[in-house]
């Protein structure tokens, strides 16, 4: 006759850090669909900033958005085992007006709007620049940033010569036709400074 075997119960130990691992995993799931589709993050990134209200309370999005692309290609890149800075021609001279123009302002009491400025001309294009040269690497992904900047051109076309004839009902978005926003350089500095403050930097 046998005898029945004892059922062990889980220690709350083992089973706290088996449910610590799944929320550890569940967590990550974000991060791989990021990595699965680079093109899409890529292009995802700029149509946010391109439509981005400038004063909706959460104008945080661009810095999200530019994170979650730095986080997605990069991780890429790791698990590919692709160079995680692809030297252009365009490379060197980047590199030469960032330092300059990081040489110029850190030599000055910090000041948030000059910083904020540094961050949008310099180095948020650079990153965008070498990022893209891991991202469209291929003919059909190239294909899809085409017709993205095609798109692009064709809404921009459109909404100027839908300003130009009057017809601002079919203007999108309506923010654009505020006259109180990006007008000055000083707005259009302090906006930039509201966009990137307490950033990268």
């Amino acid at each position: 006759m046998m005898t029945p075997v004892p059922v062990r119960m889980a220690s709350p130990i083992s089973w706290a850090g088996e449910a610590g691992w799944r929320s550890f995993r569940t967590g990550l799931r974000p991060l791989q669909a990021m990595m699965t589709a680079p093109v899409a993050l890529f292009l995802a990134a700029l149509a946010a900033m391109l439509l981005r209200h400038p004063d909706v309370p959460f104008y945080e999005i661009d810095r999200v958005v530019f994170v979650l692309l730095v986080l997605g290609v990069m991780g890429r890149a790791v698990l590919t085992r692709q160079r995680m800075l692809v030297v252009e021609r365009a490379t060197w001279p980047m590199i030469g007006l960032t330092l300059l123009a990081v040489g110029s302002v850190i030599t000055e009491p910090f000041d948030n709007q000059t910083w904020c400025l540094l961050a949008a001309k310099f180095i948020v294009p650079f990153a965008l620049f070498h990022l893209a040269g891991l991202v469209f690497r291929e003919e059909p992904q190239l294909r899809q940033f085409e017709l993205f900047a095609l798109v692009v051109l064709a809404y921009l076309c459109f909404t100027s010569i839908a300003f130009l004839v009057g017809a601002k009902s079919l203007i999108f978005p309506r923010f654009i036709l505020d006259e109180s926003l990006a007008i000055t350089p000083t707005a259009r500095a302090g906006r930039c400074c509201r966009r990137w403050r307490m950033g990268f930097l």
